[in-house]
């Protein structure tokens, strides 16, 4: 009678040293690999994601503050801004993009009705964020405040690093001895009614370009910028 299979039953144990080294691998760094593959997925789609928003755009600006303008003035500053942008694509038509973050102080939150508290912290965290993950937006309208902060951090370019030559009876903002911005309200520009829904502390500067930034449309940011300073 010819002889069954019933030794080659049972479980198979694995021998080999690669694959021993694997399931002592998996045992001991399992939660560790599974974490590093997640973040290593969800910077891929950010990456991805910012990339796609930064395509096309000649130049690419934000609003940061606590006083948001409506989306009637936002395509209003756009078209403006379109005026004096470059055309960095040299596509015959000029592409503007502008980020919006409502970015409140603790004392303005404290200065809002109790049950809005919240929400307006909430809002703040978010969008302060954002506002640190940008990549594209260098060109800034900012807030006193944030402008204090990103210039204590070395986050903006020094006036004097671009070539730029504050106007006469033009105030220049200056932290530890350094002019990085302008107030926007003291320039010609901003009679426009575009800028109107603007604090009249507004702070115009130029944050640094992030690592994983878009040279040539920061350039482009520092052109416009450059160009406000002296337009009518």
């Amino acid at each position: 009678m010819p002889e069954t299979n019933d030794k080659l039953s049972g479980d198979v144990k694995v021998t080999s040293p690669f694959f021993r080294w694997l399931e002592n691998f998996w045992y001991h760094y399992k939660w560790p690999f599974l974490l590093g593959l997640f973040m290593l997925i969800v910077l891929t789609v950010c990456f991805t994601q910012c990339a796609a928003n930064g395509k096309g755009n000649d130049v690419h600006v934000m609003y940061a503050g606590d006083s948001a303008p409506t989306p009637n003035k936002l395509r209003e500053l756009e078209n403006l801004l379109k005026e004096y942008a470059p055309d960095r694509n040299e596509d015959g038509k000029k592409v503007v993009a502008i980020q919006n973050y409502a970015i409140y102080t603790e004392d303005e939150i404290r200065a809002l009705p109790e049950d809005a508290q919240g929400t307006a912290a909430q809002l703040t965290h978010d969008n302060k964020k954002q506002f640190e993950q940008d990549l594209y937006a260098t060109l800034c309208f900012l807030a006193p405040e944030l402008y204090e902060v990103e210039a204590k951090a070395g986050g903006l370019i020094p006036l004097a690093d671009m070539g730029a030559t504050v106007p006469e009876g033009v105030t220049a903002l200056a932290h530890g001895g350094t002019v990085y911005g302008v107030r926007l309200f003291d320039l010609p520009v901003a009679a426009r009614s575009a800028f109107s829904a603007m604090p009249k502390d507004t702070v115009l500067c130029v944050r640094r370009m992030p690592i994983f930034g878009e040279e040539a449309l920061h350039e482009a940011n520092i052109a416009l910028f450059l160009t406000l300073l002296s337009a009518e």
